[in-house]
């Protein structure tokens, strides 16, 4: 029989303190910090895995430190390893090799998401300053920031704008905010005689437009540094053939925002202005929407708009609501031909909000010129 002093507390152990294995998850305030302060050292991690090419071959199958001897440091990438195993991201053999756990596959198969939030890091770096001091001006990295976007959207939106020309293939696509080209490159395989054009205001972009297209056309000219805005100037720049071409597309891939000041009027100017310049083209419009908090905090822990939303905040884009881009919709030269929603979040009105979307829109009039 054990005795117990009455007069003294009893001490519990650290094992006695902890709840049972595997309930730190989900809603409880630990679980809760745990997440928020992991995604600070989680997200630089699956970034550069991506970015560094890892992925792919982790992808493959078992991997280990050995199979990228010839970095410098290896070291590192045995830290790297280390902590995503620790995490449950890779799950380690009896024979000393790595492999990705499911939710390790799904993680890093999404490594450009990451990449796009990185992309965005000085922002968050220099709070501080910006806080303090007027006129602090941080930049996104435009490197990660095209690498992230094509990679993402590559993934989740263009094989559905694909889709809407399932019965009728386009003769040419310019491509507003063309990033590193990826696709054009995937239209141009999809439809072999596609004429093409990207348009992008980063020189870092519109350098990778033509390294990732010259394989396919050759030393065309097939991209220029533009503001999307700016229809006059871009619509000169673009190839005459391009943009007579009589099944013309003009794609904008999460552009709108970055030039529209937050300001529907702007927008429905820059669609007169496209529909002026080019009036037999059809429109891909891809967006995201600026969801109000309050819905979001419904949600938050299945969605990454509260990160989205903020870094475009910080930077001063303008993103839109989604009743904005309806009322735009009422008020240009298009019509809706097909949609495409996603990631619906439901407000307390019952309404369906979704956090991004793609639009077909048609010219009402087209005649050529």
């Amino acid at each position: 029989m054990v005795r117990t002093d009455p007069s003294r507390p009893h001490l519990k152990s650290q094992e006695e303190l902890l709840p049972p294995r595997g309930i730190y998850g989900g809603n409880t305030k630990r679980g809760k910090l745990v997440a928020l302060l992991r995604g600070y050292f989680a997200s630089p991690v699956i970034a550069t895995l991506g970015e560094m090419g890892m992925v792919e071959r982790m992808m493959e199958g078992d991997f280990s430190e050995s199979d990228w001897e010839s970095t410098h440091r290896v070291e590192i990438i045995s830290a790297m390893f280390r902590y995503l195993y620790s995490i449950g991201l890779l799950m380690k053999r009896t024979t000393g090799e790595y492999a990705l756990t499911p939710d390790g596959r799904t993680s890093l198969g999404r490594n450009g998401a990451f990449s796009l939030l990185m992309s965005y890091a000085e922002y968050f770096h220099e709070l501080p300053t910006m806080l303090t001091a007027r006129g602090a001006k941080p930049s996104v990295n435009r490197r990660r920031n095209v690498r992230g976007s094509g990679q993402l959207h590559g993934k989740k939106f263009f094989p559905a704008a694909f889709d809407f020309f399932s019965s009728s293939a386009p003769t040419a696509i310019i491509d507003l905010g063309c990033g590193d080209g990826r696709f054009l490159a995937l239209a141009r395989e999809r439809w072999t005689d596609l004429a093409i054009f990207g348009v992008d205001l980063s020189e870092t972009a519109v350098e990778q437009t033509r390294m990732r297209l010259s394989p396919m056309i050759g030393s065309r000219r097939v991209a220029a540094v533009a503001n999307g805005y700016d229809v006059a100037v871009w619509s000169e720049a673009v190839p005459e053939n391009v943009r007579r071409s009589p099944q013309l597309v003009i794609s904008m891939w999460f552009v709108g925002h970055e030039f529209s000041e937050g300001s529907a009027e702007k927008m429905v100017a820059f669609f007169s202005e496209v529909y002026e310049r080019c009036p037999q083209a059809k429109v891909i419009l891809g967006e995201i929407n600026n969801i109000p908090a309050e819905i979001l905090a419904e949600d938050h822990d299945l969605s990454i708009m509260p990160e989205f939303l903020l870094f475009h905040d910080l930077s001063g884009q303008g993103v839109l609501s989604w009743n904005m881009w309806l009322g735009i919709l009422n008020k240009i030269p298009y019509i809706l031909k097909a949609d495409r929603r996603f990631d619906e979040v439901r407000s307390s009105s019952g309404e369906q909000i979704p956090a991004s979307f793609i639009w077909l829109l048609e010219p009402k009039a087209p005649t050529l010129r």
